[in-house]
């Protein structure tokens, strides 16, 4: 990311990466930064790891919203 701050993919494991390993506050940056950016293809990722993460934090309400956002952006998810 220091090359290019602007790769979603290395955001996502980066994300991935920090929600493994508690650090959730960090991961939950990424993934918003992610939605909050250009169209891209791992907008779905972003709300579906969105979800695993409000659902570690016990945010099930959130959870699901997430999830419904990703069948929303890709049905075929």
């Amino acid at each position: 990311l220091r090359l290019d701050p602007n790769l979603v993919e290395a955001k996502t494991n980066r994300g991935v990466t920090y929600m493994e390993t508690g650090l959730f506050d960090e991961a939950e940056a990424d993934f918003n930064a992610i939605l909050d950016g250009t169209e891209t293809r791992e907008k779905p990722n972003a709300h579906f790891n969105l979800g695993i993460l409000m659902g570690k934090r016990g945010r099930w309400a959130d959870a699901e919203r997430e999830f419904s956002l990703v069948i929303a952006d890709d049905p075929l998810y």
